[in-house]
């Protein structure tokens, strides 16, 4: 595929929204120390909420960006961004929730209400390999995921510790049946301008103590490289590759 974004060299380094909303500061820093380092001549673009942020990455105005796996996945496709290295330590608890009326046992698989997103697709995989056999129907929110399991719509819903998962109450409806660890992290990823510059930024992030010591105020303690093959295949699209048919939807 040949990607036009690739003759221009864009200057802006941005941050996923969610991660600027609780650490902008200590990412502006980051953003200094690295562009001093490597002499990428970027400047931190601090880009709040989505909508415009999405914008921006449709029109491939980052050089180098920390992505959420969904768009890390569609500016690879459609810019030809490449990931350098994404936090190894990252991880997320999936959350398999049912009725609390349901009757319990060793939990074998059924219709899962859940969110359309890549870690979705991660979570249900590892369900799987511990024999969990789900099938996703998509809906459009973690509430609606719990609405969907309430109202009897599905045996099942997904959802995350830090979303819902801690409020699910003996009162609740709602319980929590079985939790999965879902490795799926953001991703460090430069424009195709930037593929030389690829070699040392993964050498100082898999080896050198500055990498260590800039990254602590973001909460991350170590880098690894990127499959991108956790991150090739919409939800939508993985879903219906590993059930062999049609993904049904609520709505």
């Amino acid at each position: 595929m040949e990607h036009s974004a690739i003759r221009a060299r864009p200057t802006g380094f941005g941050v996923c929204p969610h991660d600027t909303a609780t650490a902008v500061q200590a990412w502006r820093e980051f953003h200094a120390q690295l562009n001093a380092r490597f002499a990428l001549r970027t400047t931190f673009v601090e880009i709040d909420p989505f909508p415009p942020f999405e914008e921006a990455l449709e029109r491939a105005e980052f050089a180098i960006a920390f992505l959420n796996p969904a768009h890390y996945a569609r500016v690879r496709e459609e810019h030809g961004y490449v990931g350098v290295v994404r936090p190894a330590d990252s991880h997320e608890i999936a959350r398999l929730i049912t009725l609390r009326t349901r009757a319990c046992g060793i939990v074998t698989g059924g219709v899962v209400a859940c969110v359309d997103a890549h870690l979705t697709t991660a979570a249900i995989r590892g369900l799987r390999t511990r024999g969990v056999d789900l099938i996703p129907r998509f809906v459009d929110s973690y509430a609606a995921v719990i609405e969907a399991v309430r109202q009897g719509d599905a045996e099942y819903g997904i959802v995350y510790a830090n979303y819902l998962g801690e409020s699910l109450t003996a009162e609740h409806p709602v319980q929590i049946v079985l939790a999965q660890e879902v490795h799926l992290p953001h991703v460090l990823a430069v424009h195709p301008a930037l593929a030389s510059h690829i070699p040392e930024l993964q050498a100082f992030f898999l080896e050198s103590p500055d990498a260590f010591g800039w990254a602590l105020e973001l909460d991350i303690s170590s880098w690894e490289l990127v499959p991108d093959a956790d991150y090739a295949a919409s939800p939508r699209d993985a879903a219906t590759v590993d059930d062999g048919g049609a993904i049904p939807a609520f709505g």
